[in-house]
């Protein structure tokens, strides 16, 4: 006979008390000698036909080892079944060793999956977003076509770096006199004027000629994204290689047919529903994290203080954030199994692909960095939950 009693520590904390008659750990104990009987050596025996009365004899402590984990084991993992109880974290066992002719009993403390009453998820309401596009949005697309066709000339002799021009340079930068990370490129091209590199650097190397060095002092800014060179001072030295000029391919006709349309009516027409897919896309987005907020209100229940614990040293995050995470992906993983929502293994190769294309890596190498991570588990899950917020969305209740 086995009994069973759970101990209620707090919402999530559980102890499990289980005694275990003796007459059933005979059971136990005969299973184990069983099974150590068929590795073990004994003078004048076959393997597996050694009486367990000799057998105890000879490998008592590891037949008590054999049984005492197996019945520890089978019980446990029996208790969970018949109390519906999901563990979360590791189980911290209490056993003590077998003793002879007795009952036996242990605990097991561990944290559980919140239990919660799944509210109406269906019909959540959102306001609908209408997705326009003015004449203004599709000149700046064709603007973007046109400069993705561009072609560059070398320009005349004596020409100076100003804006409009794309220069091809080579720079150092020392700070303290050591070259810092990110501070040293070769044959690096960029189109002056537009921003792409700091003001300070790019008021620094305005007027340079074809191979002319310069070189200057620039403060970081103080706000500058890397922290360990925000408000420093740098040494460098820029060499202007190349200066060419940007022509652009006219907007006609002629434009359309090399990137394979008709006419530039065409290229307007499917620019117009790209940007309208586009903004129906971001919209989607968008109704996503309000349905995370929606759905953070309506439940409140506690989850298992050493998860966020840990996961709050980890990440350094606030503990309440964490909290709402925790809670947000229990409710979300609840709502996917009402709705039969899974990750196929289509899904999962979409999505190394848009890795791939994100990160600008081939396919194998996005995958072999998932499988050497032991993160392919995670990237299902990511997904079962998209494809979760995917399908309120549909359910949701539109004004």
């Amino acid at each position: 006979m086995i009994t069973t009693k759970i101990k209620d520590i707090n919402s999530t904390r559980k102890k499990i008390n289980i005694t275990i008659a003796r007459e059933k750990i005979q059971d136990y104990r005969t299973k184990a000698c069983q099974k150590v009987s068929q590795t073990a050596k004994v003078n004048g025996f076959r393997p597996g036909k050694v009486p367990n009365q000799i057998l105890e004899k000879f490998y008592g402590p590891q037949i008590d080892f054999e049984c005492l984990n197996t019945m520890v084991s089978d019980t446990y993992l029996k208790a969970l079944t018949e109390h519906k109880l999901t563990p979360m974290t590791e189980p911290k066992f209490d056993t003590e060793p077998l003793e002879p002719n007795k009952d036996y009993s242990f605990s097991i403390e561990l944290e559980i999956r919140p239990q919660f009453e799944l509210k109406n998820y269906k019909g959540i309401k959102l306001k609908k977003k209408e997705a326009q596009v003015n004449d203004d949005d599709v000149v700046a697309e064709l603007k973007r076509l046109q400069e993705s066709l561009a072609q560059l000339a070398p320009t005349e002799d004596g020409e100076t770096l100003t804006k409009g021009l794309v220069a091809t340079i080579d720079f150092t930068g020392k700070i303290d006199g050591k070259v810092f990370k990110g501070g040293q490129a070769k044959d690096y091209v960029f189109e002056y004027g537009l921003g792409q590199l700091l003001s300070d650097f790019e008021k620094n190397i305005d007027g340079m000629k074809k191979n002319e060095t310069k070189t200057f002092v620039m403060d970081f800014p103080k706000d500058y994204f890397e922290k360990d060179l925000a408000g420093k001072k740098a040494d460098y030295e820029v060499t202007l290689k190349n200066l060419h000029i940007k022509n652009l391919p006219p907007l006609d006709d002629e434009l359309a047919k090399d990137v394979g349309k008709e006419n530039l009516e065409q290229v307007k027409t499917e620019l117009k529903d790209s940007l309208i897919k586009r903004k129906e896309r971001d919209f989607r987005r968008e109704y996503a994290e309000e349905i995370k907020k929606h759905l953070q209100k309506e439940y409140q229940f506690d989850v298992p203080e050493s998860l966020v614990a840990e996961e709050t040293e980890r990440t350094k995050q606030d503990k309440k954030e964490i909290q709402e995470r925790f809670r947000l992906d229990l409710v979300l993983d609840t709502i996917a199994h009402a709705e039969n929502i899974q990750a196929t293994q289509q899904d999962i190769e979409f999505r190394m692909i848009t890795l791939a294309h994100v990160y600008k890596q081939p396919v194998e190498e996005i995958r072999k960095l998932y499988k050497q991570n032991n993160m392919m588990s995670s990237l299902a899950i990511q997904i079962v939950f998209d494809k979760t917020l995917e399908r309120l969305i549909d359910l949701a209740q539109f004004s």
